[in-house]
């Protein structure tokens, strides 16, 4: 019994190597103490009626299952503090199908949010934004903050305009006429102007022409909606309608692994 229970407890410290989060390195703590717990009450029996006759105190020898699970406890131990300094610190998010940052961030990329970039003053100008959709905020985005609270936006001619500045922006990106959302349907080309209430941020997608749930129509995005700065991707597997085995290595583009290069 245990031997399993720190066979058990060792696999599951691995796992949580693996899997950087609480659970299975709280699961490799416990089974490794419950583990030796248990070889020490079996041991304890046994010694006790061996060493009864000769009036000595049991001694307790640790075997190669108790050492497994102490280092599963070690293990353990040491991964549930850098997974409560991970979850704590950041969050992560997977692109979704609306590709409004261009190739900066493109669908299937699994990004990494560190949640303290901003600190108490939020996202400055040109900051890349992790955010939960104020309309459905079980959705996370990733777009560009433009201006802050106070700022007056609008859209000439898709030419940006922050307080009446024309705004400098190399990021953005324009598409021909057959590869965007045609005009009519958003505020694609005009907007504003618009205020940007207290606390609040107007955010917008670098591809201008395609990103049709930024600011133009779901207004700023208040404080709390807030999550963090994309600043890693750290594996990028391009979705498919069907699951095929063949083509998950196709799917799988490591290339683009490593920090969020932005500007």
């Amino acid at each position: 019994m245990a031997n399993t229970l720190a066979i058990l407890s060792l696999i599951a410290a691995l796992i949580s190597i693996l899997w950087l989060f609480p659970v299975p390195s709280i699961l490799a703590v416990l089974l490794g103490i419950y583990s030796i717990k248990s070889e020490l009450r079996e041991q304890s029996v046994v010694l006790g009626t061996r060493d009864r006759k000769r009036y000595q105190k049991p001694k307790f020898e640790f075997n190669k299952g108790s050492s497994i699970a102490r280092a599963g406890v070690i293990i353990g131990g040491i991964t549930l503090i850098l997974s409560l300094v991970f979850v704590t610190a950041f969050d992560t998010c997977r692109a979704g199908g609306e590709n409004a940052m261009g190739d900066l961030i493109v669908e299937g990329d699994k990004v990494l949010i560190y949640k303290f970039a901003f600190g108490s003053s939020g996202p400055q100008e040109n900051d890349l934004v992790a955010f939960r959709f104020p309309l459905n905020p079980s959705k996370t985005f990733i777009q560009r903050c433009v201006a802050n609270g106070g700022d007056v936006v609008r859209l000439i001619n898709k030419q940006l305009l922050v307080n009446n500045h024309p705004y400098r922006e190399s990021s953005m990106i324009f598409r021909s006429q057959a590869e965007v959302l045609p005009a009519v349907i958003s505020n694609r080309d005009n907007f504003g102007p618009y205020v940007v209430p207290g606390n609040s941020f107007f955010l917008l997608g670098d591809d201008r022409d395609n990103s049709f749930k930024d600011g133009r129509n779901s207004g700023a995005v208040h404080k709390e909606y807030l999550i963090g700065k994309p600043v890693f991707i750290l594996y990028s597997f391009r979705p498919s309608a069907k699951f095929r085995l063949s083509t998950i290595f196709e799917r799988l583009n490591l290339k683009r692994i490593g920090p969020i290069r932005d500007f």
